[in-house]
């Protein structure tokens, strides 16, 4: 498995943010911040209660588990209430599809997923395929 590093995953943090039609500020991708704090939980193989009794643990991937992170994550949620529509590859290594499910679920967001898709789509099928999902999902 891949896991992502910090920066990789601010920059897709910001791209998720700027999906919408309106410009998004950080503290209204908090519930997407959770969901990133567990997967990198079970990455790291660290239970809730343990992370809260350590406060911080340093992972094998490069990336610190905060407690009070997760604390400030939780105690700030947020209302998702613009028309989202979410592009997922099957083969994406930085974002769990159970993630992206439970984001759009929680959020009346609709999810599309591409068979064989990547995080990054780049190759010319992809290309073919992001171009029609946009022109579907307008």
């Amino acid at each position: 498995m891949i896991v992502p590093s910090e920066k990789a995953w601010a920059k897709e943090l910001d791209k998720i943010c700027r999906i919408t039609e309106y410009e998004a500020k950080p503290e209204h991708c908090e519930l997407f911040r959770l969901f990133r704090i567990m997967d990198m939980m079970k990455w790291a193989n660290v239970t809730e209660a343990e992370l809260e009794a350590r406060e911080i643990i340093h992972t094998e991937f490069g990336e610190d588990l905060s407690w009070e992170y997760l604390s400030y994550v939780r105690s700030h949620s947020i209302q998702w209430n613009v028309p989202t529509q979410i592009l997922y590859g099957e083969k994406d290594q930085l974002t769990s599809l159970a993630t992206m499910k439970d984001f759009a679920e929680k959020n009346n967001a609709e999810l599309s997923v591409m068979e064989n898709g990547e995080h990054w789509f780049h190759t010319e099928e992809q290309m073919t395929f992001l171009d029609d999902w946009i022109r579907r999902t307008k």
